[in-house]
């Protein structure tokens, strides 16, 4: 059996092939850890109240990620790799362009249903101010999606799952604890959201300067 496929492993593809596998891997794994610290750490700094309105906020604007994108991230992945192969650059720049453009396009458009939904439904001034920042969250996410997408039908697959994965979670606990120390402790779900944010931007740095 061996015989049989050692033309096929001894391939530069296959060797690609497995040192890709064994990276995403391994930054699966350390993400899921980083992920599970970042939240006993958010628990903590927030406390129970506030931690659970931070969590609901961020899991509605992950969910409005998804609606926004509807189905874009599988139609760049299978287009960039096309493209690159034919190296038809211009139509990759604008495939990219366009994509960027519509999602963008969506994720305002739901980001302002949303915020309009929350003035008419929530009378809670906390509540409602963080549901409104993870809101504004939406365009980011939608246009790391794309980009993680574009990177990963130009073979950078690492690179695609790095921001989202390490550089954001990172960045997010960082900042949240910079502000609990800076408030003496007095950290709320309004910060944290805010945190938020400002964690996707220097998530997008990698995928932005290589694309």
């Amino acid at each position: 059996a061996l015989r049989i496929l050692a033309p096929f492993l001894e391939t530069e593809k296959t060797r690609t092939l497995f040192r890709g596998g064994a990276a995403t891997l391994l930054l699966r794994a350390v993400s899921m850890l980083i992920r599970m610290l970042s939240g006993i750490l958010m628990a903590r700094m927030l406390g129970a109240s506030h931690y659970g309105v931070y969590a609901y906020a961020i899991t509605w604007s992950a969910l409005l990620s998804v609606s926004a994108t509807a189905g874009l991230e599988q139609v760049v992945l299978r287009f960039v790799s096309t493209y690159k192969e034919s190296q038809e650059w211009s139509a990759l720049r604008g495939l990219l362009r366009f994509s960027i453009q519509l999602g963008l396009s969506v994720a305002l458009l739901l980001s302002a249903a949303g915020v309009l939904s929350i003035y008419v439904f929530s009378a809670d001034a906390l509540f409602r101010q963080t549901m409104i920042i993870a809101l504004m969250s939406l365009p980011i996410l939608v246009l790391n999606k794309v980009e993680q997408s574009a990177l990963r039908g130009l073979d950078h697959s690492v690179l695609a799952q790095s921001p989202e994965n390490i550089v954001y979670p990172c960045a997010m606990v960082i900042l949240t604890a910079l502000a609990f120390a800076f408030l003496n402790g007095n950290v709320t779900a309004l910060h944290a959201a805010v945190a938020r944010i400002a964690g996707c931007a220097p998530a997008l740095g990698p995928s932005s300067v290589l694309l």
